[in-house]
């Protein structure tokens, strides 16, 4: 499967800036397109630099409803995003479905804390300035938020880190 890389955020329901975020990310950092980690489970997406020009996708989804694993590596070449060989078409589409499913959880945080105008309401998330569900926020590989020294970086805890970016073998229950 190739489809664009404009495609490829229109279909994860991202904002097409992502793309930018994206390109600008170093080998092992990665975009985090929402991570939540409930009683119920896990739902998260996020996107890896890889070596040579690739990165890596991977998306887990084990909140109530069916359980989706999905992982893959691709390239980007004159604008078409390229799986590579071994990655199936499969993989990709599942991706696109936690990332819908993870867009709607973002738009019902958001919208928790917008309904009530007469009190000023702040979630975590706006108190720890991140986006809600990390939603588009970059992480290094020493698990800060912020990947220069012009922003405020914020340490993840265990649980944060997990939510971003959790074993789907350890999510799912089975001993690695």
């Amino acid at each position: 499967m190739t489809i664009t890389i404009l495609d490829f955020f229109k279909k994860a329901q991202r904002p097409l800036y992502y793309k930018t975020k994206m390109n600008q990310l170093r080998v092992g950092e990665i975009l985090s397109l929402g991570g939540l980690k409930q009683d119920e489970g896990y739902a998260q997406a996020y996107i890896r630099k890889e070596p040579r020009k690739t990165w890596s996708f991977h998306a887990l989804w084990t909140m109530p409803g069916k359980a989706i694993w999905a992982e893959g590596s691709f390239s980007v070449k004159n604008k078409m995003v390229i799986l590579t060989p071994g990655t199936a078409d499969e993989n990709l589409t599942y991706f696109f479905v936690v990332c819908r499913r993870l867009a709607d959880l973002i738009a019902q945080e958001r919208e928790k804390y917008t309904d009530d105008d007469d009190a000023i309401q702040t979630s975590w998330y706006q108190r720890q300035g991140v986006h809600a569900l990390f939603d588009g926020q970059v992480i290094c590989r020493l698990g800060n938020t912020s990947c220069n020294n012009y922003h405020q970086k914020l340490l993840l805890s265990t649980a944060s880190k997990q939510a971003i970016s959790m074993n789907p073998l350890l999510a799912l229950g089975v001993e690695c």
